[in-house]
């Protein structure tokens, strides 16, 4: 008896990956902030939940920053400590 033969997807891009869990094809394993709406929303699911990782983001600023890159750091920050705020399942 031979097991059944399984088809695998491979996305270039998360958001691809995405994309085809949210319209049934299957599951995917991404980063939290990137599905952080789908599954508060219920539209995706985390059976095993997530776990931190050492990735970071890093911004580079010059040292002469201008307003706008003082104020899209600052907006950066904002976001993801308000993210940092959302239950993870």
């Amino acid at each position: 008896m031979t097991a059944p033969a399984q088809t695998v997807a491979v996305f270039e891009h998360y958001f691809f990956a995405i994309e085809a869990a949210l319209g049934g094809l299957g599951a995917c394993a991404v980063p939290w902030h990137l599905v952080a709406d789908a599954v508060t929303a219920g539209q995706l699911v985390a059976p095993f939940g997530f776990r931190a990782t050492s990735h970071r983001y890093v911004v580079r600023r010059m040292q002469r920053a201008d307003r706008k890159s003082a104020d899209f750091c600052h907006w950066l920050q904002e976001e993801a400590a308000n993210l940092a705020t959302v239950d993870q399942p």
